[in-house]
């Protein structure tokens, strides 16, 4: 009872933290139980049906990334950042390899080949262990470019793609701070957040005609149906059905 009071008091807007909250906790009782203080988990009775994560079916605009884009480039004094052009170098790489925010921010040189980018993502290290290979296409080995441009040119000495100014990798809440300021500069409404660049490269590849097993291969999904659900819930089916006005003929027939 104290642990349903304590998860609907502090988290009931934000379930996957509820979530992450009772899994702690119930790995603590584990520990109780194998030390002999207790002889039950009051966690495996849990019920976290109320705490469900949606699915998210946005799917962010072209238009919103070019905004974006622009505003992370100019501060609110009206001067150049520091930050925006290696935070552009991070949204495009996003979109074209579809890797998770902290895959992309945390690339190293070492990733980087003559004719791959190779990736082994945080999520699939302790699951599958699936790795992907993509190839090095005019367009990412640009944005690599355009990176190792940014560091010779201000002098940063760091094995990661994307650095810092002080050479080290940008942290989860220093890329979304990027993220929401330049939002905000782009005066962007809508809801969309950086996890959305991803969906929206797989969902324009599907739209071009990439097969199911190719964005499966790139998005590091252990199977198709993955995939599947994860475009489908972000394309809108497309109707072709054609429907006539039946009084629009009553009309015509009365005023012949």
């Amino acid at each position: 009872v104290d642990i349903v009071r304590f998860l609907a008091a502090n988290f009931s807007e934000k379930h996957n933290t509820a979530k992450k909250y009772a899994n702690i906790l119930s790995k603590m009782f584990k520990l109780a139980i194998a030390k002999g203080l207790r002889d039950t988990n009051p966690c495996d009775v849990l019920d976290l049906s109320d705490y469900a994560t949606p699915s998210r079916k946005t799917i962010i605009t072209h238009d919103a990334i070019t905004a974006i884009r622009k505003g992370s480039l100019t501060g609110d004094d009206g001067k150049l950042t520091d930050s925006g052009p290696m935070f552009c170098c991070i949204v495009d790489m996003s979109y074209l390899l579809w890797q998770r925010a902290g895959d992309i921010r945390t690339m190293t040189e070492f990733q980087v080949s003559g004719a791959t980018i190779t990736f082994m993502p945080g999520k699939t290290t302790k699951s599958s262990g699936r790795s992907v290979e993509i190839v090095m296409t005019p367009q990412i080995r640009e944005v690599v470019g355009r990176a190792r441009a940014i560091k010779a040119e201000r002098k940063i000495v760091s094995t990661f793609l994307f650095p810092t100014g002080s050479g080290t990798a940008y942290s989860k809440a220093g890329l979304y701070s990027m993220w929401s300021r330049a939002k905000r500069r782009a005066k962007i409404a809508e809801d969309f957040v950086f996890k959305d660049i991803r969906a929206r490269g797989a969902t324009d590849a599907k739209k071009g005609g990439a097969t199911i097993s190719d964005i499966q291969a790139h998005l590091v999904h252990t199977s198709e149906r993955t995939s599947e659900i994860y475009i489908k819930e972000r394309l809108p089916q497309l109707s072709n059905v054609v429907t006539d006005l039946p009084w629009q003929k009553l009309v015509r027939g009365s005023e012949s």
